[in-house]
């Protein structure tokens, strides 16, 4: 199979409206997250529970990711004959690294200075990314998303290596990502029958890994299968949109209502991350379509630019209070104000940690 991009893909500078689906993503995550803060108004959560949940918000940021490492590296074979490994985890660790470590050494101290409990195996579980094993506390669980995004990439940029560089078997490389869509929801019906299951639990590698996939997936349509992908997207365009839409709402509305869940238990998940793949498809062959083109607007850009930091920071604002040593919830910690202290932590991280590693990335991370 041969290796070409779309044209209009293929001329983007910059892929348009990923940073507004960031931005999406993490707000997604706070919401759901603003429900456990105290003063959550119960009339809000009516409202709210019709919106997508946070783990909606967490697998379009895995989509996003699978197909934007994917993308890069179809990008860097098209080039270059060849991919860097050595470079992707540089940049990888450039770009996660940072911020992470700092947001460790911040709960270390308070810790250290609060009734907050860090066990030696809770620390074992996020030095070494194995949160979606492990027990680790409230401040720190949203990393099992980042562990299951690392567990992937230790594996897929080699089998990418492996089977588009040293062997140009595009066909097996297809195959391998085939793997965890079919048996992404085989492992959420074994977890649904073992509440207590570590293996397939609801933050496991084995019940999130097709998420990743299915950005993968999406990144290969493109590259091999270029004018498939083009002819669809430009001649059925609202057929995709409104497609892409159902696939993520409809499964969460019936979990709402309790319906079908013989059905949605394993392939809700599956649902939405292909609906979630067909809007990151269309965005970028539509992003001036009169429903997206806002993704572009700059204050949702700049949100969706900040979204790492502030999935990282934002914890710390929605933990037990008593984590800390307050009796109650100081002002800063109720809704809606806990959100004031999540951006400007997350702000600030951005600026003076994350920015300069992402400069030194782009000139460290880069082939010549």
């Amino acid at each position: 199979m041969n290796l070409q991009f779309p044209d209009k893909i293929a001329n983007y500078r910059r892929l348009p409206c990923l940073d507004g689906l960031r931005c999406i993503s993490v707000l997604l995550v706070l919401i759901a997250h603003s429900e456990d803060v105290s003063h959550y108004p119960a009339a809000l959560a009516k409202i709210t529970r019709w919106v997508p949940p946070g783990t909606t918000g967490v697998q379009a940021f895995f989509v996003l990711s699978g197909f934007l490492i994917t993308f890069l590296l179809l990008k860097e074979k098209l080039k270059h004959g060849n991919v860097s490994l050595k470079l992707f985890y540089v940049r990888r660790a450039l770009r996660i690294l940072p911020a992470y470590v700092a947001f460790l050494i911040i709960i270390g101290i308070i810790a250290a200075f609060a009734p907050l409990a860090i066990s030696g195996s809770s620390w074992f579980a996020l030095i070494t990314y194995l949160v979606n094993f492990m027990e680790v506390p409230k401040i720190a669980e949203h990393v099992w998303s980042l562990s299951v995004e690392e567990q992937f990439y230790l594996l897929w940029p080699f089998l990418f290596w492996l089977f588009l560089v040293k062997s140009e078997q595009t066909r097996k490389a297809f195959y391998v990502l085939l793997i965890p869509v079919v048996l992404g929801p085989i492992c959420r019906h074994l977890g649904s029958l073992d509440e207590h299951s570590v293996l397939f639990g609801e933050k496991s590698f084995f019940t999130h890994f097709d998420s990743l996939a299915y950005g993968c997936l999406l990144a290969f349509a493109f590259g091999f299968r270029a004018k498939c992908v083009e002819t669809v997207m430009e001649n059925r365009k609202w057929p995709v949109f409104i497609g892409a839409l159902l696939l993520i709402f409809i499964p969460h509305l019936l979990i709402v209502v309790e319906k079908l869940e013989v059905i949605t238990t394993p392939l809700a998940s599956s649902f939405s991350a292909f609906g979630i793949a067909l809007l990151v498809g269309f965005v970028l062959f539509h992003p001036r379509f009169f429903a997206v083109s806002w993704l572009e607007w700059k204050p949702v850009a700049l949100i969706g630019v900040w979204s790492y930091s502030i999935y990282l920071w934002q914890q710390i604002y929605c933990s037990p209070p008593e984590s800390y040593g307050f009796n109650g919830s100081p002002r800063f910690l109720v809704f809606p104000y806990w959100l004031a202290p999540v951006f400007a932590t997350s702000i600030t991280s951005y600026y003076l940690v994350e920015k300069p590693f992402l400069r030194l990335k782009s000139k460290v991370g880069t082939r010549k």
